[in-house]
């Protein structure tokens, strides 16, 4: 597996998946009541510190798809290194930019980023309303915060998982 399918795996899979989803699972019970604990306290230890672990790499992920997983890569190892100067001229690019085409990488990579800009628009909103939290007064509006991080996160993984051996030839 390419080093950039392993980032995207496990930023899928333990970052999101089984740290960021579950916290927020928990963040909506405790501020349920259902959860004894305090809310801001838990989002900030929780999906505060997994989010910043994140989002950066997600940033890296998105901008290193195209140049990591272009079958361009394959003209400067066996075999195909020894095509013929005439044919490295422009076969190498026309392989990349049929590849770009055919698998919208950019698109992909483009969508991935409004996805995660969408998480990290979530994450604020719901820490700015947690600042405020009384947990005597309505709690409609921190619970829409909790469940729009939530979606976003799941979005995001979900298109994350998407690409599996989509990119690759």
């Amino acid at each position: 597996m390419s080093d950039w399918n392993e980032l995207r795996a496990r930023l899928s899979h333990d970052l999101i998946k089984n740290r960021l989803i579950p916290a927020t699972s928990r963040m909506i019970k405790v501020v349920n009541g259902s959860v004894l604990a305090d809310p801001l306290e838990t989002f900030d230890t929780t999906v505060t510190v997994v989010w910043a672990e994140t989002n950066p790499s997600l940033k890296l992920l998105f901008e290193c798809c195209e140049p990591d997983l272009t079958p361009r890569n394959y003209f400067a190892v066996e075999p195909l290194v020894h095509c013929p100067p005439s044919t490295m001229e422009w076969l190498p690019d026309l392989i990349h930019e049929l590849w770009v085409e055919r698998h919208d990488v950019r698109g992909w990579c483009k969508s991935g980023c409004a996805l995660a800009e969408g998480v990290d628009t979530a994450v604020q909103s719901a820490s700015e309303l947690l600042k405020r939290y009384d947990a005597d007064e309505d709690k409609t509006d921190v619970l829409g915060a909790l469940l729009r991080l939530q979606e976003a996160a799941i979005g995001l993984s979900t298109h994350l998982s998407l690409v599996g051996n989509r990119f690759m030839i």
